[in-house]
């Protein structure tokens, strides 16, 4: 049996490569690789040959597995019965339920408490998780170029390996940041480019018509079993339940932490109480009509609210168009008219016509708190509508304005097609 120069050359390579992948030392590499004393015996030559062929077709394979393995995007699986979860697929949990995303390089995230939540990228080192309302729990596993995203509303949390608790509420435009372990950089509205932050720290930012404010503050790190607070939560303006019952409660109303237990509750009541389902039958008793027509905007949002997770998706859009068309220009607008958007898409499957309410929050709030996400669902929204020449162009759009965004994966896919 007998090779050619050209042979060599290909087994020599394969076998470099391998070294390399597989961190060989160079002692290894001179003790695997040394070239044989020649022999002037035909079989000995023959039998050299064999091993050496045998020996490259055994490292090429293992050069090849090393690569599949190296280069393979994670995957993640929802709860504790090993469903394999689909990108891009909502995932949510009841009131005091807890649900955890567990990814195939060890990393862990516990949705709880009423948690709205998707995987929208997955790649070699990381991930992209979109937070809609909530809170998680993560635990992500550091390595060499790890690289996860956690979007929650217009913030995201660029991760490489740490322990922290997300918190997120479109209601209250409130975000909450505690870390737990590691270090984590923050961009969003009111934050000056990335705002890093670290082991013990907590970042709190909350949205109002006078825009955005920001408190920091820092605290012993946190022991085993025990969750670091702010050292000083009073001087706050956004409190460590900013997703309690007492979000849905606006200034000057009884308070949510009243019993629904009085004499006449009113649906307000029983919507703080997070007993949506009789909050919604007391509103219509009360005459959704009439709630549309002359409620408060808190009222209207949080009518919008209770009917979607009543699962009576025309009520909540009833409620969210009025407060567009009562509250136009106002930040209520704003977030009224993305969740009609992503209404449409999430719980009836009209692409289409969430399209055309994404373009709206662009139209009317260009350079809104929620543009970049807007923009990324009109993508999703088009291509899923099947309007691929309309997706292409968002495409292209949102390229242009976020190259580094979350959605930018599926843009670039949608251009090279």
């Amino acid at each position: 049996m007998t090779m050619n120069a050209e042979n060599l050359r290909k087994i020599a390579g394969v076998q470099d490569a391998w070294a390399e992948a597989s961190n060989v030392s160079e002692i290894a590499k001179m003790r695997l690789f040394a070239a044989p004393r020649a022999s002037s015996h035909p079989v000995a030559r023959k039998a050299f040959w064999i091993g050496g062929t045998c020996t490259a077709l055994s490292l090429a394979a293992a050069f090849a597995l090393t690569v599949t393995q190296k280069s393979s995007t994670l995957t993640f699986d929802i709860g504790n019965e090993d469903r394999h979860g689909t990108l891009g697929n909502w995932v949510s949990t009841a009131e005091h339920e807890t649900l955890p995303l567990r990814f195939s390089d060890g990393t862990k995230i516990l949705l709880e408490d009423k948690a709205e939540a998707r995987v929208t990228e997955l790649e070699v080192k990381g991930a992209h998780v979109v937070l809609e309302r909530g809170k998680l729990t993560a635990s992500v596993v550091h390595r060499q170029g790890t690289h996860w995203e956690l979007q929650a509303g217009p913030f995201t949390v660029f991760v490489r390996g740490t322990r922290f608790n997300l918190r997120w509420s479109p209601e209250s435009a409130a975000f909450a940041l505690e870390l737990n372990e590691g270090k984590v950089d923050v961009t969003g509205p009111g934050l000056a480019g990335y705002k890093s932050v670290e082991t013990g720290q907590t970042l709190e930012v909350s949205g109002g018509p006078e825009g955005w404010h920001v408190g920091q503050s820092a605290a012993l790190p946190a022991s085993d079993g025990e969750k670091a607070e702010p050292a000083n939560p009073s001087s706050s303006s956004v409190g460590t339940d900013i997703l309690g019952v007492n979000d849905l409660a606006p200034v000057g109303s009884v308070s949510a932490a009243r019993t629904v237990a009085s004499v006449s509750p009113t649906w307000q009541e029983l919507a703080a109480a997070s007993n949506y389902g009789d909050a919604l039958t007391l509103a219509k008793k009360v005459g959704l009509t009439k709630i549309f027509a002359s409620g408060t905007v808190s009222d209207l949002t949080r009518l919008a609210q209770v009917a979607r997770f009543a699962g009576a998706s025309d009520t909540a859009r009833g409620a969210l168009r009025a407060i567009r068309e009562r509250f136009a220009g106002s930040p209520q607008s704003a977030m009224a008219t993305f969740d009609l958007g992503r209404l449409s898409f999430d719980s009836s499957g009209r692409y289409l016509e969430a399209a055309h309410w994404f373009r709206e929050y662009l139209r009317e709030f260009p350079h809104g708190n929620l543009a970049r996400e807007a923009l990324g669902r009109l993508v999703e929204s088009l291509e899923r509508g099947g309007d691929p020449m309309g997706a292409r162009e968002a495409a292209s759009g949102y390229l242009l304005r976020y190259p580094n965004g979350p959605h930018a994966g599926l843009s670039r896919r949608l251009l090279n097609q």
